[in-house]
């Protein structure tokens, strides 16, 4: 066992010198403050100086063998219950004293019990404003938090709940989101308060003087290191009333069934921060496989979680009793590591056949964690839009990054990019057997954005990718002065540097709005991209002509125009009703390929494929 007497300070008896005094912060005491300091009053130096001999001498003779703790914390517990209240100290040292767990406190706080001071004594003088505890159920910080009150009272934050506990004014959780754990138990706080002391306090008693610290003091003789233990074993906690994190994660997972009304999915589908162009809806891709999902197997058989911080996006326009979930509001109490857990235990708890990925940045972060224990139940789909050209850029606008990393945990990869799921495959290397993953999933086409009523020439739509493509933009600005010219730039990121035109008087910038720019107004529209975009399919729609790099132009279905952007210009405008109606007739034949028909069979034979390679 170890040294019956932990190391203490010399003790003094008696009435403090007026000379020995020190500054010691009170309960209670105006805040005179010196910067952020806040003022103390002089209290007798032998308040918080160790246990007096005579209490200890009389403590180390008593009979502690029965209490299976450390018998110096044993000694030290028995000199406080023998001692008086020290003079000095009202009458709120007695009040604490009947209710403070003294081994707890001695055990969590190891400065105390080596220098053998008075616990009691110490939570009022200095611990209460520490912020430290008086028993593993109480917290002074987050009492102190609900009741602001208690520190203009003159108590420790302790006193004053002991004081007007019996009113019921008052409560006590070690806990933040106690109240709402005991709710989704079915318990009111204070009985689930009750229910917990009780048990807690059952175990303690049994690791202290029961058969369970008998088992452990036996072990403890084979090896002393177990002995350490009983630190951990003054601050028991009780599932689910464990720790904050614990309590938060449950009370998440909660609330996101609650909102799924309790009932399993057979279809899930994750939707992170929406892109620049949609203003209130779902992205069009994710809002098209909702609907025919919907009309195939029935709304109430799909789950669309949100990730978005700014909220889901507006249901008017998506299946009635289609269920969404607000996991960011969900999980706004814990960051975002923490968050990952609910969010995965969550999708599971819905047991579905398909959780569907659509460019989630949240949903990758979580399949980086629990992606294996995921897929062993669930088939997950990728929805990636296209691929920029630094793949490996975590603010490009696609999820390029993610598709090495997580291509054997997805069940298909799919985009509306041939062009993209073509650099996959290139890119990544990935084997001729494994190339039937990799769907093109082409939504049906959508109306012009409306008018701005601001006459255009030329309309260059930039992606992130694009930026080298300024140059040559000035240069044509400044060959072709009676061409107007808009460039819609991305939204600023932190590591981009926009360019500038103020001094080309033919050309005006803005970033990129919520519906996708003038295009109703530009008569050529420039896509040097490295992939077609939502503003770019819009335009292609509208019957604008394009200059189309190669990669815009193959997602397109048409030949490119070639390296240099200003003969495309010159060929346009030498003839421009014709341009036109060679656009009008690409618009026609995008429209016929991209609709609500040949959308649903692509999913239709995505979903087939997944469910065969499932059977196998």
């Amino acid at each position: 066992m170890p040294d019956p007497i932990p190391d203490r300070a010399p003790a003094t008896e008696g009435s403090a010198d007026p000379a020995e005094t020190q500054a010691v912060a009170t309960p209670g005491t105006a805040p005179e403050t010196e910067g952020d300091k806040p003022a103390a009053r002089a209290v007798p130096r032998h308040l918080l100086m160790g246990i007096e001999e005579r209490y200890l001498d009389a403590a180390a003779a008593m009979d502690t063998r029965e209490l299976f703790y450390d018998q110096g914390i044993a000694v030290l517990v028995n000199a406080v219950r023998l001692r008086p209240r020290p003079e000095g100290l009202g009458p709120e040292y007695d009040l604490l004293k009947a209710e403070m767990d003294l081994p707890y406190y001695f055990m969590e706080y190891s400065d105390i019990a080596q220098k053998g001071i008075d616990p009691v004594a110490h939570y009022m003088l200095a611990g209460g404003r520490e912020g430290r505890n008086p028993t593993p159920l109480f917290s002074s910080k987050l009492y102190v938090k609900r009741y602001p009150e208690a520190v203009e009272s003159g108590l420790t934050p302790f006193g004053h709940y002991l004081t007007h506990r019996a009113g019921g004014t008052v409560k006590a959780a070690r806990f933040g989101q106690h109240d709402e754990l005991a709710a989704i138990l079915g318990l009111t706080p204070e009985a689930a308060a009750d229910h917990l002391k009780e048990r807690v306090g059952s175990i303690r008693d049994r690791l202290e003087s029961g058969e369970l610290g008998r088992m452990v003091d036996r072990a403890n003789a084979l090896d002393p290191l177990i002995g350490q233990s009983w630190r951990s074993a003054a601050r028991i906690r009780c599932l689910p009333f464990s720790s904050d994190l614990v309590m938060a994660r449950i009370v998440a997972l909660n609330d996101m069934q609650a909102a799924a009304r309790f009932r399993r999915a057979r279809f899930v589908v994750t939707l992170g921060r929406r892109p620049r162009d949609i203003h209130v809806g779902a992205p069009e891709m994710v809002k098209q496989i909702v609907r025919a999902l919907a009309a195939e197997h029935g709304a109430e058989e799909i789950v669309l979680v949100s990730t978005d911080p700014e909220g889901p996006p507006a249901t008017s326009d998506l299946p009635a009793g289609l269920r969404v979930i607000d996991c960011a509001d969900a999980t706004r109490k814990m960051n975002a590591a923490n968050a990952l857990r609910p969010f995965f235990e969550f999708i599971r708890s819905l047991r579905p056949e398909i959780c569907i990925i659509a460019d989630d940045p949240m949903s990758w972060e979580m399949l980086k964690v629990y992606g294996r224990a995921l897929s062993a139940s669930v088939d997950l789909v990728g929805l990636f839009g296209r691929v920029g050209v630094d793949d490996h850029n975590w603010r490009s606008p696609s999820a390029a990054q993610h598709f090495y990393r997580h291509f054997d945990l997805l069940s298909a990869v799919c985009s509306d990019s041939e062009t993209t799921l073509a650099r996959f495959a290139a890119d990544y290397l990935v084997p001729p057997a494994q190339r039937a993953k990799l769907r093109l999933l082409e939504p049906a086409v959508f109306d012009e954005a409306p008018s701005t009523g601001e006459r255009v020439n030329v309309l260059w739509i930039c992606q992130e990718a694009d930026l080298s493509f300024a140059e040559e933009l000035g240069r044509l600005a400044r060959g072709r002065p009676e061409l107007s010219f808009a460039v819609q730039l991305p939204t600023r990121q932190r590591n981009m540097t926009l360019p500038r035109f103020d001094h080309l008087p033919n050309v005006r910038t803005h970033m990129a709005p919520v519906d996708g720019g003038p295009v109703a107004e530009a008569d050529v529209v420039l896509a040097p991209g490295s992939g077609i975009d939502p503003t770019v399919l819009r335009a292609a729609v509208a019957g604008k002509p394009l200059v189309a790099s190669e990669a815009v132009a193959c997602d397109l279905g048409r030949a490119p125009d070639g390296a240099d952007p200003a003969a495309a210009l010159d060929r346009i405008f030498a003839d421009l009703p014709a341009a036109q109606a060679e656009a009008a007739e690409l618009a026609r034949a995008l429209r016929a390929r991209r609709n609500d028909a040949r959308f649903r069979a692509q999913l239709a034979d995505l979903l087939g494929h997944i469910r065969r390679g499932s059977d196998v």
